[in-house]
């Protein structure tokens, strides 16, 4: 199941020094793929982990460091846009530190930290982000197929989720408090000490643990 159809398009602000590749496909298969973003080395460290599974489940991981004395209070990284194949829940959720996203379409801005998770019901999206230098930055993206989160819950379910997070029509999103003990399970996600396919078993079966709590949740909310 292959929910991307276009690559996952990062058109870096930054001066890479370098030469790295500006776009990046993800969703291909279930292998991780590791990408750098092109801080110069005296700023910042910084890198993005993709891994997807055979169902469609599709994980990414990012990974900030910064050198204060170097750095500016905020870096633009990039700008990021996709267009998915079928409709998909993105949950993204701020383990440390800050970033602040702007939609490209709507140019609505929101300061995401922990505490405060992201969800959204797409079928495309284009953001740009702009990352806060004070303290490490560390992000979960997780993306999967509507249609596969009705096969594991039931239409119901999934519409009564959709509806809590205020996300039941197409290309909308919203942020919502999500207790730590649920969005911390995103932190590590991926075990990649793990062969395949046992690494893609395994983050499927986190990804049923956080969404049994998260439908838990919104249940105990009624």
């Amino acid at each position: 199941m292959n929910i991307i159809s276009t690559p996952h398009n990062i058109e870096w602000l930054l001066d890479p020094t370098e030469d790295l590749s500006a776009t990046a496909t993800i969703g291909e298969t279930a292998e991780t793929k590791k990408i750098s973003f092109p801080y110069p080395p005296e700023m910042a460290t910084g890198f993005s982990e993709h891994t997807k599974t055979p169902t469609g489940i599709v994980v990414i991981q990012d990974t900030h460091h910064f050198i204060q004395k170097q750095c500016p209070p905020s870096l633009p990284i990039g700008s990021f846009s996709v267009e998915f194949t079928e409709p998909v829940l993105a949950i993204h959720t701020v383990h440390q530190g800050e970033v602040l996203i702007v939609d490209r379409k709507s140019s609505e801005t929101a300061s995401r930290r922990s505490g405060i998770d992201g969800f959204g019901h797409y079928s495309e999206y284009s953001v740009e982000q702009t990352v806060m230098t004070s303290t490490p930055l560390l992000t979960t993206t997780l993306l999967t197929p509507v249609r596969q989160l009705e096969q594991l819950l039931d239409r119901k379910t999934v519409a009564m989720v959709f509806d809590r997070l205020q996300i039941s029509q197409i290309n909308t999103h919203g942020l919502h408090q999500i207790p730590l003990s649920i969005s911390k399970r995103l932190e590590h996600f991926v075990d990649h000490s793990l062969r395949e396919p046992f690494k893609a078993l395994h983050l499927q079966a986190r990804f049923l643990d956080y969404l049994c709590s998260l439908t838990l949740h919104h249940q105990d909310e009624k």
